[in-house]
């Protein structure tokens, strides 16, 4: 992992996006996992929106686009309805992590979380707070073992999701 870096992802890294997205939601799938990324999820001008923004951020090594997230200050109206314990005006949001299939399992997901806690102080944000869907327990457990706080509340994002996404956070060490 030595040569791999972070950065802002470029508009001519849009196909390349849009497919890690794409295999990785056909590897939640085969792991009966159909309902956490749709078809639709997420969409084009989505992924465009992030990049034009300058919120999405790419994991990659050379040419080889091993991760993506996007970190910003967007809280999804469910947010709201959440008993946070680290409250504070400057709140940074993951949204939309994933890893290549290729690339997974070797420590790169951890890297990305690494990355937006150090963007976090970097920027004086507080606290991080993300969301996971409910039924993914690979997902639930990586983020405990981040130790990133479990809420006791879950958010519904509506339809097509039939389950809950569950809420974490971290506190920030200034």
């Amino acid at each position: 992992m030595q040569n791999n870096n972070i950065q802002v992802a470029s508009i001519d890294q849009l196909s390349k996006i849009k497919d890690l997205y794409t295999n990785c939601r056909l590897v939640l799938q085969q792991m009966g996992l159909q309902h956490q990324w749709y078809d639709f999820y997420p969409p084009v001008s989505t992924i465009q929106q992030d990049i034009e923004e300058q919120t999405l951020f790419v994991l990659q090594n050379n040419t080889d686009l091993m991760g993506v997230m996007v970190l910003n200050e967007v809280q999804f109206k469910g947010y709201e309805e959440v008993d946070w314990q680290h409250q504070g005006d400057r709140i940074l949001v993951i949204h939309r992590i994933a890893v290549a299939p290729q690339h997974q399992g070797k420590g790169y997901a951890r890297k990305l979380l690494q990355f937006a806690e150090n963007h976090a102080k970097k920027h004086n944000y507080t606290a991080i707070r993300l969301d996971a869907y409910s039924q993914n327990s690979r997902l639930l457990k990586f983020y405990t073992r981040m130790d990133y706080q479990r809420t006791k509340e879950v958010i519904f994002l509506g339809q097509p999701w039939e389950h809950p996404f569950v809420c974490f956070e971290k506190k920030i060490e200034l």
